[in-house]
């Protein structure tokens, strides 16, 4: 067994490198249970709707021309392809989707490193590639 260490993970939005803004990226499934009952004992039927994913990403705001959070801001809405690297080498996976732009927050405490999340919808499921 193989537990992944993410401190090597990267991430690129439409081919470029924001690892190094980044402190966390997770995709998300959201699964909807549809649940029908009908009279009498043991009657009940279940069922999941396709997932619902998300990207939420956590990082340091950086307003500067090549920054994430200025990229995101001035690029709401956008659909661009995500590519998440667990462990970055040979033989290892990669996650591709694509994401719908989104910003994070603005501003924060005097006392600590300016941060913000951001949830990017996922355009269907992530593709998980097999390791090369």
């Amino acid at each position: 067994m193989a537990i992944a260490s993410l401190k090597n993970a990267t991430l690129k939005l439409a081919n470029t490198d924001y690892t190094a803004q980044l402190s966390s990226v997770v995709f998300t499934p959201n699964i909807t249970t549809v649940t029908w009952t009908g009279f009498g004992a043991g009657n009940t039927l279940k069922d999941t709707n396709p997932s619902d994913w998300t990207c939420t990403i956590a990082f340091g705001q950086d307003w500067s021309d090549d920054g994430l959070s200025r990229y995101l801001y001035e690029h709401e809405g956008e659909q661009v392809e995500a590519t998440f690297t667990p462990q970055p080498g040979s033989g290892q996976p990669t996650f591709t989707a694509t994401v719908t732009l989104a910003p994070g927050q603005v501003g924060g405490a005097s006392t600590e490193y300016g941060t913000a999340t951001a949830d990017l919808p996922v355009d269907g499921k992530p593709v998980l590639s097999a390791a090369s």
